[in-house]
């Protein structure tokens, strides 16, 4: 349902102009003329944005339009290495951008989690301050310098874009787009006005129950109110239009198959609890952090990421207390390493959403993408969060 309403969310955002206004203004910067790379990086910093303080689902939908509204232009076209590498990365960025400030739902969730796993411990919010941020740009960077050096795409309809999109430097918002600004300024509102409010505040507590889905709702009704006579903005038309009706049933496919898999009769817990135990003594800190995150980060490829998270977390977070790690960092570092779920189309939801966008990415480019993506995560995980978070926590 979520991912049902974030569709149609975009659709209203793309029927105000506005993803096509977002787009040249990414295509318009001076900086951008002629070097396609730097467009692409300057478009990733945007989805950590977009997608990371804003809302993950929401965030991947809108920029996907946007995209699509690029590749049109420049004629770029299904099958293309930068199409499906812009497709995917959008849901990886965006999937990891969850974690970059410590008030972000899903990092609260993980360091709620370790400090009741391990009683007593302190939790550095601060220091997290640090480290997402850190975290998400070397991820930027690592993932543009992958694709220009080691994949090599052909970006070549990327570097003249800058002088067909000169003049848009100086367009000026419509009175569409700019009512599709206030949509998107009320969707922002009603997700992150919570984190803000203080406790036993009505409002608080009326919008904690909204969420992302019932933002997008929320924000679907009044565009189909105030747009009323403009035909565009029925919501029977919105629907039709605006919802990837393969990825929907893709996903609904797909949960009860995740279900099944992580039911407490299969002993997957236990089984795996068992064979780790031998397999990480005597290790060094960073061999157990990088045994644990390659066991586990494999494993939730066909097994659920947040099942893996619960299950395990609590018990790998102690004993990694152990090797001298703190329990936080550790929660957190698995957790992320958890999220890049995306080499096989049952790992994640986010994962289904790649595999299913058969419009625009085949199935080779998906898996491709999603395994260059969990190595990448992987060794900036090793080489950068843990030796910053052991300064830091």
């Amino acid at each position: 349902l979520t991912i049902f309403f974030m569709f149609i969310f975009a659709k209203v955002l793309d029927q105000c102009g506005l993803t096509t206004y977002l787009t040249n203004w990414f295509m318009s910067r001076k900086i951008c003329n002629g070097r396609p790379w730097v467009f692409t990086f300057i478009f990733f910093l945007g989805t950590i944005v977009v997608s990371g303080v804003i809302n993950m689902y929401g965030g991947i939908v809108i920029l996907w339009y946007a995209m699509y509204r690029l590749f049109d232009d420049l004629g770029f076209k299904r099958g293309d290495g930068y199409v499906g590498y812009m497709v995917g990365g959008i849901v990886f960025i965006s999937t990891l951008s969850v974690f970059v400030m410590p008030f972000l739902p899903m990092t609260a969730l993980i360091l709620g989690f370790a400090a009741v796993a391990v009683p007593g411990i302190t939790v550095p919010y601060g220091a997290w301050m640090v480290i997402g941020p850190v975290f998400m740009l070397a991820m930027v960077t690592g993932y543009v310098l992958v694709g220009k050096y080691l994949l090599r795409l052909n970006v070549e309809p990327l570097k003249n874009a800058g002088d067909r999109y000169a003049e848009l430097r100086q367009q000026k918002m419509d009175s569409q787009q700019k009512f599709g600004i206030l949509v998107l300024l009320s969707f922002v509102a009603i997700v992150v006005l919570p984190t803000f409010l203080p406790a036993g505040n009505g409002l608080k507590a009326l919008l904690s129950n909204y969420g992302g889905m019932g933002a997008a709702i929320v924000c679907v009704c009044l565009a189909c109110i105030f747009r009323r006579e403009d035909e565009n903005f029925a919501f029977g038309k919105l629907v039709y239009q605006g919802v990837g009706w393969d990825l929907v049933v893709l996903l609904a496919a797909t949960m009860p198959l995740c279900a099944a898999m992580e039911s407490p009769d299969t002993g997957i817990v236990a089984t795996v609890l068992g064979i780790l135990g031998p397999l990480v003594s005597g290790l060094s800190p960073v061999a157990y952090l990088a045994a644990v995150l390659l066991i586990f980060g494999l494993t939730t490829q066909v097994v659920h990421n947040m099942v893996l998270i619960i299950a395990f977390m609590p018990t790998l977070a102690n004993l990694a207390m152990s090797f001298g790690i703190h329990p936080a960092l550790f929660a957190l570092i698995f957790a992320m390493m958890m999220q890049t779920a995306f080499m096989t189309p049952a790992a994640s939801a986010q994962a289904v959403m790649v595999f299913g966008n058969t419009e625009w990415i085949t199935n080779k480019q998906a898996y491709l993408y999603g395994t260059v993506f969990f190595i990448l995560v992987l060794i900036l995980l090793l080489a950068i969060v843990y030796p910053l978070g052991v300064l830091l926590f």
